[in-house]
C-alpha cells in the first residue's frame, strides 16, 4: 500500500486518511547528534579582517589574536590602550606602559598608566630644590602654589607669604589673615590701638588699686585718676568751723571745701 504525504494538511492525517497516511516531523539542524551544520543553516559570522575590539572579526573562534597585549605600544594590556602620550613617550612592558615625562613637564591630572590622553600637560621648572616654600611659586611642580601654608592662621605668613604677625610684648595670633594678640606679657598693657600689641610698661607690677602717690598703680596709663583715697571728711565742725573733704592733689591728700579756724575777733562767735 502506498503511503500518502498528507502532513501539510491542517487536520491530523489519521482523521483524513487513516493509517494510509504517514506523518513525519523534520529534525531541526543540530539536534540529530551531528555537527548541526547543513545546507539550509545560515552561518551568523561573516569573516572580516581582525581588529582589536574584543570581537572575533575573522570568524576563527579567536578574539584579537593578532595583537600582543604584552608588548604593543598601541594596545598595551588591552585594546586601544596606547602608551605614547603628548610629552610622555613610553614602551609597553608586560602589559604595562613604562615611560617618563619629558624634562620640564609633569602629569598632574592623573593617568600615569597611559589612560591620560593629554599625557604630561603641565610645564614647570622646580625651584628651591623642589621643596615647597611660601613664595607664590609652585616649587615642587605639583600644580599647587604654596600648599602646606595656612595664610589665614600662620604666625609667619599671616594674610600672605612672609608676613609675620609681630606684636609688642604679647602673644601673637593670626585669625582669618589678620594679626592680633591673645594676652599681654607680664608688666605690659595695651593702651594705644594704633600700635599692635602691648606697648605700655606698667610702673607697678603686679598692678594694684590706684593710690594717691603720683604713680600709675593700676597700669591704666593715668596717674592718681579717680581721686584715690579721697572722699572722706576732714577738719572740724566745732564753733564756726565746717568739715571739708579729702582729695588727692598732685600725689598728696588735701582737705578741701571746709572752714577752718580763724583769729578770734570780738563778734560773739567762736
Amino acid at each position: 500500500m502506498r503511503l500518502r504525504n498528507c502532513c501539510a494538511l491542517v487536520v491530523g492525517c489519521w482523521a483524513l486518511a487513516g493509517p494510509a497516511c504517514q506523518c513525519t516531523t523534520p529534525t531541526p539542524p543540530g539536534t540529530d547528534g551531528g555537527t548541526g551544520h547543513d545546507a539550509n543553516q545560515v552561518n551568523p559570522c561573516t569573516p572580516t579582517a581582525e581588529v582589536c575590539d574584543g570581537l572575533d572579526n575573522d570568524c576563527d573562534e579567536a578574539v584579537d589574536e593578532d595583537f600582543d597585549f604584552d608588548t604593543s605600544d598601541e594596545h598595551c594590556g588591552r585594546c586601544n590602550h596606547p602608551c605614547n602620550r603628548p610629552r610622555r613617550p613610553a614602551d609597553c612592558v608586560d602589559g604595562e606602559c613604562v615611560g617618563a615625562c619629558d624634562q620640564g613637564y609633569y602629569d598632574i591630572n592623573g593617568g600615569g598608566d597611559g589612560d591620560d590622553e593629554d599625557g604630561c600637560e603641565y610645564g614647570c621648572r622646580p625651584t628651591n630644590s623642589g621643596v615647597e616654600i611660601c613664595d607664590h611659586r609652585d616649587n615642587d611642580c605639583n600644580g599647587v602654589v604654596d600648599e602646606g601654608f595656612d595664610l589665614s592662621g600662620s604666625i609667619q605668613h599671616c594674610g600672605g607669604c612672609n608676613r609675620p604677625c609681630a606684636v609688642l610684648h604679647a602673644t601673637p595670633v593670626c585669625t582669618n589673615g589678620q594679626c592680633g594678640y591673645t594676652t599681654c606679657d607680664e608688666g605690659y598693657a595695651d593702651l594705644l590701638d594704633t600700635i599692635p600689641g602691648c606697648e605700655y610698661t606698667c610702673p607697678v607690677w603686679p598692678a594694684v588699686s590706684e593710690l594717691c602717690n603720683n604713680t600709675d598703680d593700676d597700669c591704666d596709663g593715668a596717674i592718681d585718676n579717680g581721686d584715690p583715697e579721697g572722699g572722706g571728711t576732714c577738719g572740724t565742725d566745732v564753733g564756726e568751723c565746717e568739715f571739708g573733704t579729702v582729695h588727692c592733689v598732685f600725689g598728696g591728700l588735701v582737705c578741701q571745701g571746709g572752714k577752718g579756724p580763724a583769729y578770734e575777733i570780738c563778734d560773739g562767735l567762736d
